[in-house]
């Protein structure tokens, strides 16, 4: 569920869109096929999710961005983890030596 506060302007930067998307390294990315599978269904996922939260104008910006940020990712790289971030200011990738640990363990509702 996505909040926003009442005391925001419309289009604020509280209500731009921001993807996050960490994915751990499994043994069928070891093949090419396999990595792009994987980051595939992270990737459809996390635009399902801009789709039903965002404008269709500014969910199509992030999602052009997203794949943006995809073509530059290293399939060859042999990390534990990997994050991709994009945001209307910002396409990164990083990869990571450790595993991420699961954000429900430490999510207080």
């Amino acid at each position: 569920m996505i909040q926003t506060d009442p005391h925001t302007t419309k289009d604020g930067p509280e209500d731009l869109p921001c993807i996050f998307v960490m994915i751990r390294y499994e043994p069928q990315m070891n093949t090419r096929a396999g990595f792009e599978r994987v980051v595939h269904a992270a990737v459809e996922k996390t635009e399902r999710e801009l789709l039903q939260h965002h404008s269709d104008q500014q969910a199509k910006q992030m999602i052009d961005k997203l794949h943006h940020a995809l073509s530059t990712l290293d399939h060859e790289v042999r990390h534990k983890s990997m994050s991709i971030i994009v945001s209307p200011l910002v396409e990164k990738i990083f990869y990571f030596d450790y595993e991420p640990v699961e954000w429900s363990r430490y999510h207080v509702n």
